[in-house]
């Protein structure tokens, strides 16, 4: 096996369980809702309505998945996908991710962190190996940044915050257990970013990275979760708590306490109210306030 590369009979020997279809190459896993930058991914699927998704997912070359969705996939998707026929497809998935994060599909050469010029790093910071610092970094006491994240120029990071936090994906297995899947993801934080104290940002869970985007301004004891989006000018105050694979565009504004549940969007301008829950999707400009949180009025 080499990096990002494993044959569907390795994967076959590793997992004990044979595939239908054609031996090829696969260079990584991915929920197949996600968008990847590979172009040859195993998935799973749990119900006929994530079928339409991977039809329209050119990257999804395997599915793990049961004898009667394997019907209806044959039926319904033209190209050819091969199949891991099993009981309990989202298990049999992430089992898969722990034996290949064991096997070295994930593995990656190791350096030592970069650090750019002019940078006030306080001496009880902790810089894991594969950390890429810009220039005018400020990073207080007691603070962590995990492998693979980026730090961009005139960042600057407050007191005990962890950037590249292991993210929190929990699956409860078929016989009760419940199994928290290794992260392989990274973390950037883009230009001018500021991250107060008591900070956790979460990396992303099977490639690419959790993204803090440009001038966006974090307050104390916030939670960014696996795989968010965050983009420009936004502001994020005190004990938010933003949960997985969420976008909040530009110029969001989230007041003190607000939680953002997982795969919502805040579109440009939106403003989530103190202590609000947000469940769907808001609007561009749009005033959100309660739990849970409907639209007040437009904020421009």
């Amino acid at each position: 096996m080499q990096y990002r590369e494993i044959w569907l009979n390795e994967i076959a020997q590793l997992i004990g369980v044979p595939f239908v279809g054609e031996d090829i190459v696969i260079n990584g896993l991915n929920l197949c809702n996600r968008k990847t930058v590979y172009s040859s991914v195993v998935s799973y699927i749990t119900s006929e309505s994530f079928i339409d998704t991977v039809k329209n997912n050119s990257a999804i070359k395997t599915l793990f998945l049961t004898e009667e969705l394997a019907k209806r996939v044959r039926e319904d998707i033209p190209r050819d996908i091969a199949l891991f026929i099993v009981n309990n497809p989202e298990e049999e998935f992430y089992k898969l991710h722990e034996i290949l994060c064991v096997y070295g599909l994930y593995q990656y050469e190791e350096n030592p962190p970069k650090v750019g010029h002019n940078c006030k790093i306080h001496p009880s910071v902790v810089l894991e190996n594969n950390v890429i610092i810009g220039d005018n970094v400020i990073i207080g006491p007691n603070s962590v940044v995990r492998s693979r994240a980026i730090i961009e120029n005139d960042v600057r990071i407050g007191c005990c915050s962890v950037i590249g936090s292991e993210g929190f994906q929990c699956i409860r297995f078929i016989n009760g257990d419940t199994h928290v899947a290794t992260h392989v993801g990274g973390t950037h934080l883009c230009v001018n970013v500021s991250i107060g104290d008591n900070v956790t940002v979460g990396n992303a869970l099977f490639e690419g990275e959790t993204i803090i985007g440009k001038n966006t301004k974090i307050d104390n004891h916030v939670y960014v979760a696996h795989n968010l989006v965050i983009g420009e000018n936004n502001i994020i105050t005190a004990c938010c708590l933003l949960m997985g694979s969420s976008v909040l565009e530009n110029n969001v504004w989230l007041a003190p306490n607000a939680v953002v549940m997982n795969k919502k969007v805040i579109h440009d301008g939106g403003f989530v109210g103190c202590m609000s829950l947000v469940t769907k999707d808001v609007l561009q400009g749009s005033i959100v306030v309660g739990i849970p949180a409907k639209e007040w009025k437009k904020r421009f």
